[in-house]
């Protein structure tokens, strides 16, 4: 629920890291999300991005296999659910027949949400 950068604590895990963010959002898509890290080649000390992808659901539940351990500059990127869009609403005031919040629907159009509000005045 709120992005962003966390202080690393003691043993800190994918499912108490996602705790102190304020949970997941209701579009969250728990399936696939992704966990990248940065690994140091030992023998030429050349820095890489390894990524994982990571089961969300089974993290939270408690697997110890998707449950992993977080470490100094992970980053969790988690996904929205395909095709889901959360609802726009547009206020009308003024001169329009009944004045209110409406709902709008994907690729309506301003003419059509002021035929739902009654047309204007």
């Amino acid at each position: 629920k709120h992005p962003g950068r966390y202080p690393i604590t003691p043993r800190m895990t994918i499912s108490t890291l996602i705790e102190a963010a304020g949970g997941l959002t209701y579009n969250a898509f728990t399936i696939n999300a992704e966990l990248a890290r940065t690994v140091i080649n030992s023998k030429d000390e050349r820095a890489s991005i390894d990524v994982e992808r990571i089961d969300l659901r089974q993290a939270i539940q408690g697997s110890t296999v998707a449950d992993a351990i977080i470490v100094g500059r992970d980053r969790l990127n988690i996904l929205e659910k395909p095709n889901v869009k959360l609802q726009s609403t547009v206020t009308l005031q003024g001169e329009v027949r009944f004045p209110g919040t409406y709902t709008v629907r994907q690729g309506e159009t301003l003419g059509e949400l002021l035929e739902r509000a009654g047309g204007l005045t």
